[in-house]
């Protein structure tokens, strides 16, 4: 086994199971994207696996303590049952499925939401936590040899296009708007990444072109009757293609491609759209500011002093948390070497917070740490696209951790307030834990 191999196995057991989680699917991630750009060599294929099935196991222990969480995993389960085309997925194929199916892909992404909580980095996560869901199927019902290595083998870093187009869609939208009522549409023998559509009626080849591409196909080879209309027609495609599926490549050339439609022995020029691949995104690393981090800092001991700064009154109006969070960065650069989180005095709620916001996909991410005498604070939060701004956000929050709630009423809370897809909270009380609890929605 190689080194880099070894490093990622032991990483695995380190941490909490969220850490955990998090660890495993940033690892899939990465080698996710170095898949985008060059092909795995078999060892890392294998650990690509191996990862799913560690994954898998530490889902098995979440479902334990959630049944809600169960609920929602099993209707993946079941989605792939429906469609075995989903065996496939792939976030490049997001378009498509967005359409066809949006419920299996918002239902994996609240699973991949309730898996990682704080950890969640990147909306590809997903894509990891897809895998560890088949592999359960492998592990958890009765099945052939065959069957298991049939799926076994759609275990990858990366798949290809949706498989089987003729189920839906494409052929659906241009059954009887191109020559006549039936269209053969076909994919290139020598290569399952082309598409091949005869095809003579610009009106409805923009979206079929973008479906297609959304599908993953990698090139669409058009046929046209080679007659004075062309330059016409490839002009309009030029036009045409940017605005759905940007046009890197056009190879025009003339041949005779018989019997592809009704006709015969006509001279067709096939034009070949080549679709480029997507962009290879920049590996993951390990969340400078999450969860984890924050609790240590929560657990950093500071001065009698500095615990007295954040006790309001008007000998410290104007000083409020100031001799706190100077002794806290001090600590945080020696013992952890990072730097704290931007931070703030809240003087009507008579506390210190320091606050991480990060934008990922659609979503926001929120890590707050909330000070007040003697005690800590760690909460994490994830909105949706449409959420209050800071200035808003924080001091709710700050409102709810410094009333006389418990821990759990706390964060129902919080879950009330802002129906955020999962909320951990955990306090501490003279450097010591005190309690933790997480709500997933």
């Amino acid at each position: 086994m190689g080194n880099s191999q070894q490093t990622v196995l032991e990483a695995l057991a380190e941490g909490d199971l969220v850490e955990q989680v998090g660890t495993i699917v940033r690892h899939m991630t990465n080698l996710r994207r170095r898949q985008l750009a060059e092909e795995l060599p078999p060892q890392d294929q294998d650990l690509y696996l191996h990862c799913a099935v560690q994954l898998a196991a530490r889902l098995r222990t979440i479902e334990s303590e959630d049944t809600d969480y169960r609920r929602r995993v099993l209707k993946v389960m079941n989605a792939l049952d429906t469609d075995s085309r989903l065996l496939q997925y792939d976030p490049c194929q997001d378009g498509y499925w967005e359409r066809q199916n949006p419920n299996f892909v918002t239902g994996l992404e609240r699973v991949t939401i309730g898996t990682l909580l704080d950890q969640y980095s990147a909306p590809d996560n997903r894509h990891a936590v897809l895998q560890a869901i088949k592999y359960r199927t492998v592990d958890e019902r009765p099945i052939t040899f065959d069957e298991k290595q049939a799926m076994l083998n759609t275990i990858r870093a990366r798949q290809g296009r949706v498989p089987s187009f003729t189920r839906q869609g494409i052929v659906r939208k241009m059954l009887g708007t191109l020559f006549g009522t039936s269209l053969q549409m076909e994919d290139d023998p020598n290569d399952p990444n082309t598409l091949i559509i005869p095809s003579g009626d610009f009106s409805v080849i923009d979206s079929v072109l973008n479906e297609a591409a959304e599908m993953g196909y990698r090139r669409i080879q058009l046929h046209f009757p080679n007659d004075r209309h062309f330059d016409a027609l490839l002009q309009a495609l030029q036009v045409m293609l940017p605005k759905d599926a940007p046009l890197t490549e056009d190879e025009v050339r003339t041949k005779s491609v018989p019997g592809l439609l009704i006709y015969r022995n006509v001279e067709y020029v096939p034009v070949t759209i080549t679709v480029p691949p997507p962009v290879p995104e920049l590996p993951l690393s390990p969340p400078r500011w999450a969860f984890p981090f924050f609790s240590r800092l929560a657990q950093l001991p500071v001065s009698p002093t500095a615990e007295q700064s954040l006790r309001f009154s008007t000998l410290n109006f104007h000083s409020f948390g100031l001799q706190f969070a100077q002794e806290l960065g001090t600590l945080a650069r020696e013992t952890i070497n990072e730097p704290l989180p931007e931070g703030k005095p809240d003087q009507k709620h008579q506390c210190y917070t320091m606050v991480h916001q990060e934008t990922i996909g659609s979503y926001q991410k929120w890590l707050l740490l909330c000070a007040v005498a003697n005690n800590r604070y760690v909460c994490s939060f994830m909105l949706g696209s449409i959420a209050p701004g800071n200035a808003e956000v924080v001091p709710r929050v700050n409102g709810v951790l410094m009333s006389d709630l418990s821990l759990e009423q706390k964060v129902t809370t919080i879950d009330r307030v802002f129906r955020p897809f999962y909320t951990r909270l955990a306090h501490y009380h003279d450097q010591r834990l005190q309690g933790n609890f997480s709500l997933v929605n």
